[in-house]
C-alpha cells in the first residue's frame, strides 16, 4: 500500500491545536472531501490503512512534535493509503481542512525509504520577543545556548533563525534556558515559528 509524505502548514488559531488531535484533523478533513466530491468529477475517496490491534486508527507518523502555540509552515506527516492519492484528491483534501490549516505538497515514498525522523531530523525555526524591549535580551541569550547546543543560529533583524538537530535538543527545553537566562518569563513572552522539519542543509 502507497506511503506517502504530506506537508502541511498551520497558522494562526490551528496553531493551539494540540499534536495528539492531527490525526482526527487530517482525517475527517479527508473524509469530509470524499464526501463533498461530485459524483461526475471522477474523484475517488481517500482511504487510509488502519493500524492493527484493539484501536485501530489511520496510519500515520509526524515529526517531532510542537508545542502548542507555535506556528509551522511546512511541517512533514508520513501516512498509508489503500490507493493511489491524485493532485485532484489533494486539493479537494486541503481545501476541506480547518480554517488555519493548509496542505502545501505530497510526494509518495518509495517502499524501504527511511523512516519520517530518520530522514527528517533537523527542524529551523524563526523566534522573536514579543515585546521589542526584550528583544536584546532574548538574542544575547540564545547565542549564548547556541554555542553548543544549535547547528546553526543567525541573527535576521527582527527574527532569530536557528536550526537544531531534534534528537539532542527540543523547542521546549530551549524556552527553558531563555527563561534561566532571565530572557523571558514564560512562551507568552515569545513568537515562534517552525519554518521546516527535513535534512540539515
Amino acid at each position: 500500500m502507497p506511503r506517502y509524505r504530506i506537508f502541511y502548514e498551520k497558522r494562526g488559531p490551528a496553531c493551539f491545536i494540540p499534536h495528539i488531535v492531527l490525526p482526527t484533523v487530517l482525517t475527517r478533513a479527508a473524509n469530509r472531501a470524499s464526501h463533498s466530491k461530485n459524483e461526475d468529477c471522477g474523484l475517488m475517496p481517500i482511504i487510509f490503512q488502519m493500524t492493527e490491534g484493539f484501536s485501530p486508527h489511520a496510519k500515520m507518523s509526524f515529526a517531532s512534535e510542537l508545542p502548542v502555540g507555535v506556528v509551522a509552515l511546512m511541517e512533514p506527516v508520513d501516512i498509508w493509503l489503500t490507493g493511489n492519492l491524485s493532485d485532484s484528491e489533494f486539493k479537494a483534501w486541503s481545501d476541506n481542512m480547518p480554517t488555519g490549516f493548509k496542505l502545501n505538497d505530497f510526494t509518495e515514498i518509495p517502499d524501504g525509504s527511511p523512516s519520517l525522523n530518520k530522514s527528517c531530523p533537523v527542524s529551523e525555526y524563526l523566534l522573536k520577543s514579543s515585546t521589542a524591549d526584550r528583544m536584546d535580551s532574548v538574542r544575547e541569550a540564545l547565542f549564548k545556548i547556541a554555542e553548543n547546543k544549535f547547528i546553526d543560529c543567525r541573527d535576521e533583524g527582527e527574527f532569530i533563525r536557528f536550526t537544531v538537530n531534534n534528537s539532542v535538543v527540543a523547542l521546549g527545553a530551549i524556552v527553558r534556558e531563555l527563561i534561566t537566562e532571565n530572557a523571558v518569563q514564560g512562551w507568552h513572552e515569545l513568537r515562534i515559528v517552525r519554518v521546516r522539519v527535513g535534512a540539515q542543509q
